[in-house]
């Protein structure tokens, strides 16, 4: 199974890279991609960019370089998305990614006035850390839950570190925590 690990971890030391890895270690995805955005030159659609794609979706002609990102997120069997918890949400290029996959009669199609799902991922998880408290019904995960079953018929699995920056936090200790979950969660 293929495994699509879309990232944006601008901070050297970052804590959601740590959790990411302690995940893809103990879940032991071996055959999987990584898509750094912060390498990325994405940028958000604009009218002009809109009536492009407009135009090329009439015409079902997806050969265009701004539907690459699309056409490469429907191959996976599992997608990872991992970034830090900002501002009561995720940081904003993440946003940006979904824009520029978001295509119709590529990455989903209308049935019946309602959305379905053309992308084959069976498993869809949300990583992040925060350093004050967070939720599992916060913005970030409600919206990435929507898009997966917006996108595809597979499952939603939001796993978090929390509290981070709270004085008298032994951080080592949340690790440890969240490591034995992940252990329980894939055994």
């Amino acid at each position: 199974m293929k495994t699509l690990v879309i990232y944006y971890l601008p901070r050297e030391e970052s804590r959601t890279k740590k959790l990411l890895n302690l995940f893809l270690e103990i879940g032991k995805f071996n055959n999987f991609d990584y898509l750094d955005l912060n390498n990325e030159n994405i940028k958000p659609l604009k009218l002009n960019d809109l009536i492009k794609r407009d135009n090329y979706i009439m015409n079902n002609d997806f050969s265009d370089p701004m539907f690459n990102y699309a056409k490469e997120f429907i191959k996976y069997d599992n997608i990872i998305i991992a970034c830090p918890f900002w501002d009561l949400s995720f940081p904003s290029i993440i946003k940006i990614y979904i824009e520029n996959i978001c295509v119709n009669n590529l990455t989903f199609k209308y049935v019946n006035d309602r959305p379905c799902g053309l992308s084959k991922f069976k498993n869809f998880y949300f990583l992040t850390t925060a350093g004050g408290p967070i939720n599992e019904n916060n913005s970030a995960s409600t919206y990435l839950k929507e898009i997966s079953e917006f996108l595809g018929n597979g499952n939603f699995h939001f796993f978090y570190i929390d509290k981070l920056d709270i004085e008298g936090i032994n951080i080592n200790n949340l690790f440890k925590e969240k490591e034995e979950e992940l252990k329980k969660y894939f055994n």
